[in-house]
């Protein structure tokens, strides 16, 4: 019943929640949580993106037309004085390279996609009979400028899921003829009006489940079809699910998703989900989009802010730099209040050190006392943690501490990538402040403290700061294809993603992002099935 409880608070966007307590130390998070308003990061599909899908689809239907698979296909017409029936339906031919696929987004209400003027000859037995006269053979059926029309709304469940469902499908044919030997045309040429109808009502009645059967799933795999959950470096996830209504504007659908980065903890032997976030997402407004990319997404700091909260809960950036956890030789031996005169320690830089606890050896620990702060500037992302450092000795008889600091570190990232979906960065320290340095060793000063911060981050931190986000924080893939030339931007307060998608040969042929302007008038005859 936890469980159930947990989840429908953060569905229902209840208010009171029971402030949760740092993994590791004190966490300054108020005892209550606001409902979730303000998304933290808005995804935009352009009209652009649904011609490139249409295009794919266009593919799968050509692919699926050429199989010349058999259907079950019967017809019979029964007067006093005829019968008449067809068994079987191939598809002979079709004119492959003229038909059209389009999908078009329908103001309010969600997106259609139709095949237009598609021509069929296809192929059946027959049987024909009448009170003088019986004849059977073969018959070409030839449907002209069909057109396959589905219409889909878009559905949010309660838990945020995306749901894409088929409200109709309609396969309209403007004009068909069947076409039989000539012996029975001549025999039964009064009927024809009669068993073209027919053959008219049943290819109509065939092609929507034929379709919704075997281009649909093709096509709906591919568009809008993501998961509400993504893991993020095996510990953490992220919350794509929709905080509101898709919305279907003219020149784009949009989709306001959560975004918020959580945890998954063990209680009682069931895993829970841990929503709670000591801050609300910040006011997010996506621009009107063009059409000159496909896929637009735009983000505040609140997607990457909660993923290094929950980083922070789990200690990540708190660091124990001691002999045993420096990773080589030499870097233990900096550690040491004794060394040889050739060599370089902690007893040869703080020769008080040394003097006050020979034979032993220094331990720092870094540990953060408030979670980091992102904030999204023009040029770059600044991250902010704060964390205090201790410093001790330990010998035979034991330990004694001999140094406490605090210290604010800023960090940046100035460049982001996106690849597949995923968002990739580095943080790299710019500057930090040590402040209210307490030492029993008179060398050791905030002078002196900034000289081993500054050799410590370059002998351990940095490298380890800059691979935090290296497996990228996954987002959902809103057109499941090969993204082309993803352009990542910073603007105040929001990070701005443009990209392209491609298929086939045209990502092998990649065309540059500013040569879009000049795209090819076969862009999209390039999409491969």
């Amino acid at each position: 019943m936890q469980y159930i409880f947990v989840v429908v608070v953060v569905l229902t966007k209840a208010a009171s929640i029971v402030p949760a307590q740092r993994i590791s130390g004190s966490i300054d998070r108020p005892a209550e949580v606001s409902p979730v308003v303000n998304p933290g990061f808005i995804t935009h599909i352009s009209q652009k993106g649904l011609n490139f899908v249409a295009a794919y689809a266009r593919t799968r239907v050509a692919n699926f037309l050429r199989t010349n698979v058999h259907y079950n296909f019967t017809g019979q017409l029964a007067t006093k004085s005829f019968n008449f029936s067809l068994n079987g339906l191939k598809i002979n031919r079709f004119n492959e390279n003229f038909f059209l696929s389009q999908i078009d987004i329908l103001s309010g209400l969600g997106f259609g996609w139709r095949v237009a003027d598609l021509t069929l000859t296809t192929e059946s037995s027959y049987r024909i009979s009448s009170a003088n006269s019986k004849d059977r053979g073969i018959a070409n059926i030839k449907a002209y400028r069909s057109m396959v029309d589905f219409l889909f709304s878009a559905q949010v469940g309660e838990d945020g899921r995306l749901n894409i469902v088929m409200e109709d499908c309609r396969f309209i044919i403007n004009t068909v003829t069947v076409q039989f030997s000539q012996t029975s045309a001549d025999l039964f040429v009064r009927f024809l009006p009669l068993i073209n109808r027919m053959a008219k009502d049943k290819l109509q009645q065939l092609f929507c489940p034929t379709f919704a059967a075997e281009i649909l799933p093709l096509l709906t795999d591919r568009l809008l079809h993501f998961s509400p959950t993504t893991n993020l470096f095996s510990r953490y996830f992220l919350n794509s699910a929709l905080l509101y209504s898709v919305a279907f504007r003219a020149q784009s659908i949009e989709m306001q998703h959560i975004g918020n980065s959580f945890v998954m903890l063990k209680q009682s032997g069931s895993n829970l989900n841990d929503f709670r976030l000591p801050y609300d997402a910040p006011p997010l407004i996506a621009s009107a989009t063009n059409n000159e990319h496909m896929v637009n997404i735009f983000l505040s700091n609140h997607t990457l802010a909660s993923l290094l909260f929950w980083m922070d809960q789990f200690s990540e950036f708190d660091y124990d730099l001691s002999p045993e956890t420096a990773p080589t030789k030499e870097m233990a031996e900096y550690f040491m209040t004794e060394c040889d005169k050739e060599s370089v320690c902690a007893g040869t830089l703080f020769p008080s050190l040394s003097r006050k606890f020979p034979r032993s050896h220094v331990e720092i620990k870094v540990t953060s006392i408030t979670y980091p702060r992102v904030q999204i500037k023009a040029d770059k992302i600044v991250v902010t943690m704060k964390s205090s450092v201790s410093g001790s000795v330990h010998r035979q008889r034991g330990s004694e501490s001999f140094l406490t600091a605090k210290m604010e570190g800023i960090y940046a990232i100035r460049n982001m990538k996106m690849v597949d979906y995923a968002l990739f960065g580095k943080l790299e320290l710019e500057s930090f402040i040590i402040a209210d340095v307490v030492s029993q060793i008179e060398e050791i000063n905030a002078e002196s403290m900034e000289f081993l911060v500054s050799a410590f981050n370059d002998l351990v931190v940095a490298k380890d700061m800059a691979t935090k986000l290296d497996k990228g924080i996954q987002l959902p893939k809103l057109i499941d294809f090969e993204m082309l030339n993803a352009r990542v931007t910073f603007e105040q307060d929001r990070i701005v993603v443009a990209a392209d998608l491609c298929a086939g040969n045209q990502c092998r042929n990649p065309v540059v992002a500013e040569s879009s302007d000049s795209e090819s008038v076969h862009y999209y005859d390039e999409v491969a099935a």
